[in-house]
């Protein structure tokens, strides 16, 4: 028997970000039944209720939004509706593949914690993620965003894994990129020659050896390769300048930590948030001194934050701040593959850090910079690539 309900469609960010975890959380907590879906628009909710639990629902759902999640249209239509027992997760719908493509984000608060937490299954595990943060853009072969549509594909998923990416209480549900120890992305650090030196934790430990020593390493990050070296190791910035071909352009430089930053330059709490934010882009800050081998002739310089967890392994053996700069050849993008960085470059790094999860599409660090409180981004690209406008016909 059927009787009256609502259907409700939205389109957005709201897919693989956790949107429809929090709609089935806010169903059971108000003890409405239904079911929510992924669609080629979006996501479509079906809820028995009355109009005013309806509208409760959606007040519910727009003040309680996941950090990534983006309502661009709702629409609520009242339908004929089967009798529902309780409310559901179903399969998603094939049919039209108009759901935008997410882009990357920087690693989240609760992977962060989960990350350095001895106790967690994924301690200093260089590739947590969870339906918050982490790779989207980078990572996707097709829509719809489903793993067997990403370089994780090849890649199976352990038990543990596997039941959180089942569980609709959990931040992992369906998270794509999942992953762990027990079925790791492995990493290995290699010379020009493409010969494996050290592999996994091993890998770390020497590539911040080699950092420390002076050596320029292709370290690969969500998006491409950077050229990175110890920022104030004087002989590896003019030999980086010098094999660059760069000899005045300015650098960016990594940093460990917000703190980190703050030794280098004066930051305020919008330059703060930027730093510290889900896009984590270079900004542009007023620095505390001049950095001649960095930012020749400016008395500012281009700083971000380790905004993935390989970053941060990275940091856990080496003390200080790192040059990240494109590994690239002037004028075109960014190197996502070793094929083509020890084709094009093998002469420019001394050694290479890899892993074996496959970068489908490119993208630079996004660069911002505040004016007079406002901000401006000099260079739109990771976190913000791709970028949608919604539009009405």
């Amino acid at each position: 028997m059927c009787h009256l309900g609502y259907k409700i469609k939205i389109s957005g960010l709201v897919q693989g970000v956790g949107f429809r975890p929090l709609v089935y959380e806010l169903a059971l907590k108000s003890k409405l039944f239904g079911e929510v879906r992924n669609d080629g628009f979006g996501v479509e909710i079906i809820l028995s209720c009355t109009q005013k639990e309806c509208e409760n629902f959606i007040e519910n759902l727009k003040n309680n939004l996941p950090p990534l999640a983006r309502i661009d249209k709702l629409i609520i239509t009242q339908i004929s509706i089967p009798n529902y027992e309780n409310f559901s997760i179903t399969p998603s719908l094939k049919n039209a593949k108009s759901t935008p493509m997410l882009s990357d984000f920087a690693l989240c608060k609760e992977c962060k914690k989960e990350f350095f937490d001895e106790k967690n299954p994924r301690f200093l595990y260089p590739f947590i993620t969870c339906t918050h943060c982490g790779p989207r853009f980078s990572i996707i072969k097709s829509l719809p965003y489903d793993r067997t549509h990403t370089s994780m594909q090849e890649l199976l998923m352990c038990e543990f894994c596997k039941s959180e990416y089942e569980d609709p209480k959990n931040r992992r549900f369906h998270a794509q990129p999942i992953s762990c120890p027990k079925c790791k992305i492995n990493v290995f650090l290699k010379n020009p020659k493409g010969e494996i030196l050290a592999k996994d934790q091993e890998a770390f430990m020497q590539s911040a050896k080699f950092l420390k020593e002076g050596k320029i390493l292709a370290i690969k990050g969500m998006g491409g390769f950077h050229l990175m070296c110890d920022a104030f190791n004087e002989e590896a910035l003019k030999a980086l300048r010098l094999r660059k071909n760069r000899p005045k352009k300015p650098f960016a430089l990594m940093c460990k930590d917000l703190q980190s930053a703050k030794e280098l330059a004066f930051i305020d709490e919008k330059e703060e948030a930027l730093l510290g934010g889900v896009l984590a882009p270079i900004v542009i800050l007023k620095a505390k001194k001049a950095f001649s081998l960095i930012a020749p002739d400016v008395d500012k310089i281009g700083i971000m934050l380790a905004y993935t967890p390989l970053h941060l392994l990275l940091f856990e053996y080496f003390k200080g701040s790192l040059v990240a700069t494109s590994a690239n050849l002037s004028g075109e993008s960014i190197i996502k593959d070793e094929f083509n960085l020890c084709q094009k470059l093998s002469e420019v790094f001394d050694f290479y850090l890899d892993y074996d999860r496959e970068i489908m599409n490119a993208s630079d660090d996004s660069i911002a910079q505040v004016v007079n409180g406002k901000t401006m981004f000099l260079r739109t690209s990771r976190g913000l690539n791709p970028f949608y406008l919604e539009r009405n016909f």
